[in-house]
């Protein structure tokens, strides 16, 4: 297990499109373990989309990063862009300070997941830093309702109710 992990750690650090299996590999990977060559072979095939999401959020506007986001989901199997996916780049962009960027992310997750709790609480955090507290409220709702066991959901509201409580005795 660890001369797995040990391949597929080696694998990762190589750039997209540059692994290649060898019949007279010394190691035996392609005979001991078939399902790292599989591997592997997918990940030249389909290289990780996270790097190239992460440029399209960077580079482009939102409209694009949809647009290539669908394009990217259309030739990839199933399973490579999920909703985990989106997730993870929202919050990487939150935590570098780019809210437009992760604001997009996150609308997206929400467009391509309507029925899972964690993109709209994810959403609901971006707008509570961009500081639009009806929106955040609204997808923290939302979240709650998809999952009403989701604590931060609730915590997150009441948060929102103290803060619209605070604004409207400092207009008095």
């Amino acid at each position: 297990r660890l001369s797995l992990e040990m391949h597929m750690a080696w694998v990762s650090s190589l750039e997209d499109l540059n692994f290649v299996v060898s019949p007279s590999c010394p190691h035996m990977i392609h005979g001991n373990d078939p399902e790292l060559v599989l591997w592997a072979i997918r990940r030249v095939l389909f290289p990780d989309p996270s790097k190239r999401l992460r440029e399209l959020v960077v580079q482009s506007d939102e409209a694009t990063f949809v647009s290539e986001y669908r394009k990217l989901k259309a030739s990839y199997p199933a399973d490579s862009l999920g909703e985990d996916l989106l997730n993870t780049l929202g919050y990487e962009m939150l935590q570098q300070d780019k809210l437009p960027q992760a604001l997009a992310a996150f609308r997206l997750n929400v467009e391509e997941y309507p029925t899972a709790s964690n993109p709209y609480d994810s959403l609901g955090e971006a707008c509570m830093a961009q500081g639009d507290l009806a929106l955040s409220a609204a997808n923290y709702r939302k979240s709650l309702e998809l999952d009403p066991s989701n604590r931060n959901a609730v915590n997150r509201l009441e948060e929102i109710d103290r803060r619209l409580q605070e604004r409207a005795s400092e207009q008095e």
